[in-house]
């Protein structure tokens, strides 16, 4: 996919992760949706986006654990970079 697809795809997935931990949130214990988003690049292109009301759904989703930012800014393939570049990828 071209990039603006990509970020289309990466909207409507953190879309459709809201709606999952809004409907799993008084499911018991081990039973509520979580999902770790890969990169801060995706949080950064849904927030540039999201309603006031998306924003807030992410927000609160995300102090409860329900969903997971990833330290990185882009899904590196952290295994083949040096510490430099291990550096460099969480600066963000």
């Amino acid at each position: 996919h071209i990039q603006e697809e990509v970020i289309d795809i990466h909207i409507k997935n953190i879309r459709e992760a809201i709606r999952l931990a809004n409907k799993t949130a008084s499911y018991p214990e081990g039973s509520r949706f979580i999902w770790n988003i890969e990169s801060s690049w995706a949080v950064e292109n849904f927030l540039k986006v999201a309603t006031e009301t998306e924003r807030s759904s992410f927000i609160n989703a995300v102090k409860k654990g329900q969903i997971v930012i990833s330290g990185s800014f882009a899904n590196v393939l952290t295994g083949l970079a040096t510490p430099e570049e291990l550096n460099w990828i969480m600066e963000y």
